[in-house]
């Protein structure tokens, strides 16, 4: 589903390049701040290598809950932490959650997927 999603997000933004992004944060756990390695399941740049756009792709029973939107926005900052935002696509087989439907209303910058609009 992933390299689906990437070879749609290559065409629709016009990337140089799509692939998967592995970046190193700093979360807390057991109270304490600790390195992390994340992965976001697509990235977009353009011919400068600028992040354009950067996706998450979920193939679960359940709808994309809203949270994932704050994680997507928080990782997204540490590729491009200066500048306009990128922006984001959300891919899921099995639609969104609400309040995630409702933020996308309200901000062009986001874009959700299923499988269907991938066609």
């Amino acid at each position: 589903f992933e390299e689906v999603c990437q070879a749609w997000l290559r065409a629709e933004t016009d990337a140089a390049a799509v692939g998967w992004w592995w970046v190193r944060v700093g979360e807390m756990r057991d109270s304490s701040l600790r390195d992390i390695d994340r992965e976001l399941d697509a990235v977009a740049v353009d011919d400068d290598g600028e992040v354009i756009a950067v996706g998450s792709c979920k193939w679960t029973e359940g709808p994309m809950p809203a949270a994932e939107r704050a994680r997507l926005e928080a990782l997204a900052a540490h590729l491009r932490p200066i500048g306009e935002p990128p922006a984001l696509y959300l891919f899921s087989r099995a639609g969104f959650e609400r309040p995630l439907r409702e933020a996308a209303a309200g901000d062009p910058r986001i874009r959700l997927l299923t499988p269907r609009e991938l066609v």
